[in-house]
Formats: C-alpha cells, sequence, structure tokens
C-alpha cells in the first residue's frame, strides 16, 4: 500500500478548517452543554466523490457533502450509541470551513496509517 501521510500536510492539497467539539452532561433532567473546544487543522477537504458518496446515509446525500481528512492526534468525534459506545455526552463534531457548518455524519478510521476521513454534510452558514 502507498503510504500517502505526507500528503495530508502538503499545502497543494490542504486547506484551513475548524473541528468544533461540543460535549455536555446531565444536569437536573437536561442536557447541558458544554463551552465547545475549536481544533485549528491544516488537511485536505474536498466535495465527496460518487463512490464517497454511496458510504453515507441516504437522505444524508441530498445536502452538500465535503470530505475531510484529518491527521492524528487529531481525531474526528461521531456521536454512537448502542452497547459498544464509549463517548457518552458526546456529541459529533462540526467543521467550520470557507464559512459555513458541516456536521460528521461518517467517519473511516484509517488508524494504522494515522489518520481519519470524515463526510460532513453542511448545516448552514457559521452566523
Amino acid at each position: 500500500m502507498i503510504d500517502v501521510t505526507e500528503l495530508l500536510h502538503d499545502p497543494d492539497f490542504a486547506t484551513h478548517f475548524t473541528i468544533r467539539r461540543t460535549t455536555g452532561q446531565w444536569k437536573g433532567g437536561r442536557f447541558a452543554l458544554n463551552e465547545p473546544e475549536l481544533i485549528p487543522c491544516f488537511h485536505p477537504a474536498h466535495p465527496s466523490t460518487e463512490k464517497e458518496l454511496a458510504q453515507i446515509p441516504e437522505g444524508d446525500r441530498l445536502k452538500e457533502v465535503i470530505t475531510f481528512f484529518c491527521v492524528r492526534p487529531k481525531k474526528f468525534h461521531l456521536t454512537r450509541s448502542g452497547p459498544d459506545a464509549s463517548d457518552e455526552g458526546g456529541i459529533s463534531d462540526e467543521i467550520l470551513y470557507k464559512g459555513n457548518i458541516y456536521k460528521l455524519v461518517a467517519v473511516k478510521d484509517w488508524d494504522s496509517h494515522g489518520w481519519m476521513r470524515g463526510f460532513g454534510t453542511l448545516v448552514g452558514p457559521e452566523n
């Protein structure tokens, strides 16, 4: 397999975006959000291809979908549910990119190579 990790930092491919990570906890019967953490990134982001779109839920394909990459130690967080969920109190990350907010709907972990790929659907403008 070809090692593409070097390309994930190359200015010819990478762009600036910010991961906005929000957590919270239950207090008095309500879910209280903590102050979001902003994680700056300089990695590739591009419109998703048809092949990539096939990897996300059908309903999310109706919106603009952008593919984002990140390199360890930074990680994308996607809310999970079920018996193996270890992220209680977590909310799926949002990506701030070119004045818009994108909600992560799917993440592919290439842990053995040290990077992740996330698919974000357009939520709307930042403001």
